[in-house]
């Protein structure tokens, strides 16, 4: 072979072995937008997991010493629940993602808002909310951490008990909803903690810990009442804390887009997409409100 067919030969090849890079080299939102879910699958409620853990443990109180419980035992002749039959098949997805804005509330009595650059630094006085949109169907929960120190849940809202988070793909959420997160003097950071994630059975203690939040505001004695809620903030925090380090450990592609590329694409928009092939079904990520 000569050495003119060996150059023209590498010249051809180059561009294939290009279009061949593996995805961990693809931007956050070129992973966005391909890759999502086609059929916008329908995920169960989130009781549904706690349902079939709870019979978990019940079976393993019932059942004899000798013989370990297992997930798949059921009492013969009874029908599995359905919904818990879904929770344990949700299928796996890669590049689990979402696109968030902020947003600058410009007249309240309105709701009319306008998208923000994420790096913005708000002045007293501004009402902020939040669009998320995922790429794939999961369980969305976000959470406002304010100058006192203490989370509080903005989805879902602990005084809702029966508030879905459960999200489609490509399908706008507002948070909070109803209102916007006010921004106080004095200056600094309000942090915003998002959660999604397709794996209910790992989210249980997380979704405890906000919904049973609404049992500390019921009439009680005013000692019994501050000790509910002084163990109720404990377990959120203690939450959050889990999840931040699963932050630290996770392989994340952030994108930044200043000036949108098509129409469809608010400006100010952020990509955030786990790329991580060893726990591909959880994204956990911090949105920082900084004003003066």
């Amino acid at each position: 072979m000569s050495l003119s067919t060996r150059l023209c030969l590498v010249l051809l090849l180059t561009p294939l072995c290009w279009g061949q890079q593996p995805p961990s080299d693809l931007t956050a939102r070129t992973l966005w937008l391909e890759d999502v879910s086609p059929d916008n699958d329908q995920l169960p409620p989130i009781h549904a997991a706690r349902l079939q853990q709870a019979r978990k443990a019940s079976h393993a109180q019932s059942s004899p010493a000798a013989k370990p419980s297992s997930v798949n035992d059921a009492t013969p002749g009874t029908p599995k629940d359905q919904s818990v039959r879904s929770a344990k098949s949700i299928p796996a997805v890669k590049h689990l993602g979402l696109r968030y804005n902020l947003l600058l509330v410009i007249d309240k009595s309105t709701s009319e808002t306008m998208p923000v650059d994420s790096d913005r630094v708000f002045q007293p006085g501004d009402c902020v909310q939040l669009d998320l949109e995922t790429n794939h169907s999961g369980y969305l929960y976000v959470l406002g951490r304010g100058s006192s120190g203490t989370w509080k849940a903005l989805l879902p809202s602990p005084e809702m008990p029966d508030e879905s988070n459960v999200v489609r793909s490509r399908t706008p959420v507002r948070v909070p909803v109803g209102y916007c997160y006010q921004v106080e003097s004095p200056p600094g950071e309000e942090h915003i903690f998002v959660v999604l994630s397709r794996n209910p059975a790992e989210l249980l203690a997380l979704d405890d810990s906000i919904r049973n939040s609404s049992a500390s505001a019921t009439p009680a004695g005013e000692l019994h009442q501050v000790t509910a809620m002084m163990t109720t903030e404990n377990r959120l925090s203690d939450e959050v804390n889990k999840l931040q380090s699963i932050l630290e450990r996770r392989d994340l592609k952030i994108a930044k887009i200043g000036q949108p590329k098509d129409s469809k694409e608010p400006p100010g928009s952020v990509y955030v997409v786990n790329a991580s092939d060893a726990s591909p079904d959880n994204l956990v990520t911090e949105i920082k409100i900084r004003h003066q």
